[in-house]
């Protein structure tokens, strides 16, 4: 009977030690997985904040490239209408009213006539004269009527070189009978500015003489030049 109920004190300890391990056992892996879920909670955490200061940076750095692009947009807008007023204030316009230099001074050759015709002693024939002939030097300075630009320079027989002025306001001026341009196509001139030399006449104006031809052109049609010439 003692023997008995040593073995049923010896079973009840070993139980209690045995409850006590498994107890203790259960209690580390619960403190383990809530360790646990408290490093995952807080990487989480650390990556949302993460997450935010990028989003945060992202979103900084694009309003920095909007703000830039904004101020690079308006300085090349300020830039393009400066240069646009610029050009537009350069721009020829010539209004038809202003009096005009005269290329060289000397007397009417051969006068303008589109109505009528007139005489042309070399060529010995009557018809209509769309320029004037201004009587000059061979080798005088021929210079720009107004502020112009060069629009062409070409040649023909019965003209010889001739520089086309483009004073604006569609207004042309045409200087014939030149030699020795200085000038070229694209070239902005002012007032009295040289742009060739007189030349001796073409075949269709050796009994005329030396002279410079004119003509002038308001919106491709010709006008008399002598009417807006200085008197």
């Amino acid at each position: 009977m003692k023997q008995y109920k040593k073995n049923t004190s010896f079973l009840s300890h070993k139980a209690y030690y045995i409850a006590l391990f498994v107890g203790f056992a259960l209690l580390i892996t619960l403190m383990v997985i809530y360790s646990q879920q408290m490093k995952n909670k807080n990487e989480a955490a650390r990556q949302e904040i993460n997450l935010d200061e990028v989003g945060n940076e992202a979103i900084q750095k694009t309003e920095n490239t909007a703000t830039t692009e904004e101020i690079t947009t308006t300085e090349t807008t300020t830039e393009s209408t400066s240069a646009a007023t610029e050009t537009s204030a350069n721009a020829f316009s010539y209004d038809g009213t202003t009096k005009l230099e005269w290329p060289v001074k000397g007397n009417i050759l051969l006068p303008f006539s589109m109505d009528t015709t007139v005489y042309f002693e070399t060529l010995d024939q009557y018809k209509c004269n769309p320029g004037i002939l201004i009587e000059a030097k061979e080798g005088e300075g021929v210079g720009a009527v107004t502020k112009c630009k060069v629009k062409e320079i070409t040649e023909s027989d019965e003209f010889g070189k001739q520089v086309i002025l483009e004073l604006g306001g569609d207004y042309t001026v045409i200087l014939g009978q030149l030699k020795d341009v200085k000038v070229k196509k694209g070239d902005t001139l002012s007032e009295g500015d040289i742009i060739g030399y007189v030349n001796e006449p073409t075949s269709y104006y050796t009994l005329e003489g030396s002279h410079v031809y004119m003509e002038m052109l308001k919106e491709n049609n010709p006008v008399n030049p002598v009417k807006y010439l200085k008197e």
